[in-house]
């Protein structure tokens, strides 16, 4: 029998690393910024053309590579930044694996330039897909320049999986701000499509926190700064007051290297707790510092997730850090909520409490006149849900709806129970129909109408008011912005992240524009990354959420319309995130749960 394990071909094992480095082309932006701030550069240029899937260009002045280095640089596991299995646990650098260069050789058409300053030449290199087509000696100006072309070329099925350019630009620029954000000296510039993005000068933290998010100079930060032995933090967070209804603003950072971790976003949130909605989120910028020994960053191929040797201890420290960042702003913080000085007095615990202390009001007595006053809402009629006939006469309060798809049907009888689920009468059967799922079924349809056929009027404000947006969230809206005006919310870009609102739907004036929009915004990219919607129906289920108003106690007739729209549309029984919205009761459902004979 013939032998069949074989080893692959380089051109494939790079194609194959390929698709865990380089995932889209925000990731090939990533390691190409990383990779010039590594080599010490103070300029570091971006430009990128149709998201990146054309063009992606990073220009820096740093230190450059020798004919041999530059040549020896896209091969796999080639790297200056580890020599012995101990450098792994002692890593200070962005880059260390040396597969980024070799992954992006291996699926799009690469050319660099790359000088040292005591060389009087430098080296020209043209890559195709892991093949080498030319090096020749160059003369160009000290540093490096990388471009990269066609990402995918030889990769359609992946290039076909990309998202709409909107989406991958504005990952394009979320990984320029997360490696611009940590190194505030370098002048870092952003070029899409040949418009200037951003020209960031060299700064301190605070300022190019402020320059990157477009804050207005009046938004207050509150500093950060924390030391001990084991672990240290600093950085700015937003007060409550600011908190927004969009997730782009938390930054983690770990020796200045971005990472994604929801176990410390909570340690933050906690912090927050009792100070900011439900729905809302504060926005802050954390820069963790520790002893590389102490952090494991050889987790995942991106490099964005961690792994730190006492993740409880990290935890702790952090919700205490920022909690005692707001004492300062609220009397009602004590220093007895603060668990910092403990941290600090004990050191690095090991042991954390497991449970959290709750706090209740002990002399409330569930039998005296605050639980007397309580009275549950519950219909007058509502033994009548129980007689469950085949037929039903038509009384003087109840409304008849027809669907020409469905047949005729009658709606009687009409509670809420604890304002989330409608308990209805249809056509004789017990109907309870989720109150959230009904109202977005019914505003999204609406919507879906309205971008495809029928454009929602608008109606102007007053006078026109400005909304300042995250660079890559006003990025997004440049690509949406028409569509949104479909909707009845009349909105233009007016440059430098600021949003002119004139008008809005009928239904919405009551709405704070900033808050409608960036919440708009925020369920767009979630539902974009959780439901895979195409883009129209995205839009209209984004704006459907921020109609719904779980709290509004919805009298008998405004149930009864609801009912009606529902029925009347499209799909009555699914929500569009795909929840259920109606379970339906016959006279055999009863007879099967009581048992009956």
């Amino acid at each position: 029998m013939l032998d069949v394990i074989q080893l692959l071909p380089d051109s494939l094992a790079n194609k194959i690393a390929a698709g865990e480095v380089v995932q889209r082309p925000a990731s090939a932006v990533k390691e190409l910024l990383e990779n010039a701030v590594d080599a010490s550069a103070s300029q570091i240029k971006l430009v990128i053309k149709d998201a990146g899937s054309t063009l992606i260009q990073v220009i820096d002045n740093g230190l450059g590579m020798s004919v041999s280095d530059a040549r020896l640089c896209w091969e796999r596991h080639a790297t200056s930044k580890i020599k012995q299995v101990e450098d792994l646990f002692n890593i200070r650098s962005f880059g260390f694996r040396g597969e980024a260069l070799a992954s992006i050789g291996a699926v799009a058409q690469v050319e660099m330039r790359t000088k040292r300053p005591e060389d009087s030449m430098g080296t020209f290199i043209s890559i195709e897909g892991s093949k080498f087509k030319k090096q020749e000696p160059i003369q160009c100006n000290s540093g490096t320049s990388i471009t990269v072309k066609n990402l995918f070329y030889n990769l359609p099925a992946r290039r076909n999986f990309l998202k709409s350019n909107a989406v991958e630009t504005r990952h394009c620029i979320d990984q320029f701000i997360r490696v611009a954000m940590a190194q505030p000296q370098i002048d870092f510039t952003l070029i899409s499509n040949d418009r200037e993005l951003f020209r960031l000068m060299p700064t301190n933290s605070k300022q190019r926190f402020i320059e990157l998010m477009g804050y207005q100079s009046h938004i207050r930060l509150i500093t950060v700064e924390e030391k001990t032995d084991y672990i240290s933090i600093d950085g700015w967070i937003g007060e409550p007051t600011q908190a927004k209804k969009t997730r782009g603003e938390q930054f983690f950072f770990v020796n200045n290297r971005f990472i994604k971790d929801n176990y410390l976003n909570h340690a933050v949130f906690k912090a927050y707790e009792g100070l900011i909605e439900k729905d809302r989120f504060p926005s802050f910028m954390l820069n963790i510092s520790i002893d590389p020994r102490h952090v494991d960053i050889n987790v995942h191929p991106t490099k964005t997730e961690v792994k730190f040797d006492d993740d409880r201890a990290a935890y702790a420290f952090i919700r205490s850090v920022v909690r005692k960042a707001l004492s300062g702003l609220l009397a009602d913080i004590t220093p007895e909520d603060d668990a910092v000085s403990h941290f600090l007095n004990q050191g690095k615990q090991k042991e954390f409490p497991s449970t959290i202390e709750q706090k209740v009001n002990r002399s409330f007595n569930p039998f005296g006149s605050e639980a007397q006053n309580y009275s549950p809402r519950i219909h007058p009629d509502w033994q009548k849900f129980y007689e469950l006939e085949d037929t039903m006469p038509v009384q003087q309060q109840e409304i008849e709806l027809e669907n020409p798809a469905r047949k005729e049907f009658v709606i009687s009888h009409c509670f809420t129970v604890n304002d989330q689920v409608i308990v209805a009468r249809v056509n004789g059967h017990l109907k309870c129909i989720d109150s959230k799922h009904a109202q977005l079924r019914v505003q999204y349809e609406q919507h879906l109408r309205a971008l495809k056929h029928n454009p929602i009027a608008s109606q102007q404000l007053l006078f026109p008011r400005t909304v300042v947006l995250s660079a890559s969230d006003f990025e997004l809206f440049c690509n949406l912005q028409e569509d949104i005006k479909k909707l009845g919310c009349d909105m233009h870009a007016f440059g430098n992240n600021k949003v002119i609102v004139n008008g809005l739907p009928p239904n919405l004036t009551h709405k704070n524009e900033k808050d409608l929009l960036e919440g708009l915004l925020e369920k767009y990219k979630q539902h974009g990354q959780e439901l895979e919607l195409p883009h129209v129906e995205q839009l209209a289920l984004a704006l459907s959420y921020n109609l719904i108003d779980s709290s509004k106690q919805m009298e008998e007739e405004e149930l009864k319309e609801l009912i009606g729209q529902l029925f009347n549309s499209n799909y009555p029984d699914i929500s569009p995130a795909g929840g259920k919205i109606i379970l339906s009761y016959t006279q055999k459902d009863w007879d099967i749960l009581f048992e009956r004979k």
